[in-house]
């Protein structure tokens, strides 16, 4: 007997005991997902059209709407099992046409509701706990910097343009600002938007610089 057959057979004999509780039907369900989905189909839907006992049908109803929970493969299989002729018995049909309607409208809301926190925990993550700004004049030039610590350990550095870069006197200022920077930063940007047109030989300063950390 194959390990499959043997984990099987133990679905077969927890679903026969009496009325589950719903830590049981719970761990149950973690046990079909971990079977082939079609043969543990086949064999609780036989059970149902074959041994229909109160209280095996309460279990099996129960443990599908947990399926439905947290599987849409097994939505799919439900749907084709209840319009398939001889597949489910028909008096259960409907129960589980009500257990398709309202089980899986609360897989959206688990899924909407996860989505939702992992957009809140990704603001908190993106949201600086520290930041500081370094403001100076170095050889007439007005130079800023903001460096941002993160939850996450990202270090962020920012520097805004001021200047074109157009000459010594202002690359000597923002090498004097880019040196100071003592924590290595994750991440570097530069703000063009103070500047209306950028100088070759600054870009390539900057390009030199940053190649040099």
């Amino acid at each position: 007997m194959s390990t499959n057959d043997t984990s099987l057979g133990k679905i077969v004999e927890s679903v026969q005991k009496p009325e589950l509780s719903l830590n049981e039907i719970e761990m149950l369900a973690t046990e079909v997902l971990g079977q082939r989905s079609k043969e543990a189909a086949s064999l609780l839907f036989d059970m149902l059209v074959h041994q229909p006992a109160e209280n095996l049908t309460t279990n099996l109803l129960a443990l599908f709407g947990e399926l439905s929970v947290r599987s849409p493969e097994w939505v799919r299989i439900l749907n084709k099992s209840i319009a398939k002729k001889g597949r489910c018995p028909k008096p259960l049909v409907p129960r589980i046409k009500q257990i398709l309607t309202t089980e899986p409208g609360k897989l959206a809301e688990r899924v909407g509701s996860i989505r939702d926190l992992l957009a809140d925990l990704e603001r908190v993550i993106d949201e600086p706990i520290i930041e500081q700004r370094d403001r100076r004049v170095v050889a007439g030039v007005k130079i800023e910097r903001k460096t941002q610590w993160f939850r996450s350990g990202k270090i962020r550095a920012t520097i805004p343009m001021s200047t074109e870069l157009s000459d010594i006197r202002h690359m000597e200022a923002l090498s004097s600002l880019l040196g100071d920077i003592t924590s290595k930063p994750d991440e570097l940007r530069f703000d063009f938007s103070g500047v209306e047109h950028i100088y070759v030989i600054g870009l390539v300063a900057l390009k030199a610089w940053c190649n040099n950390i």
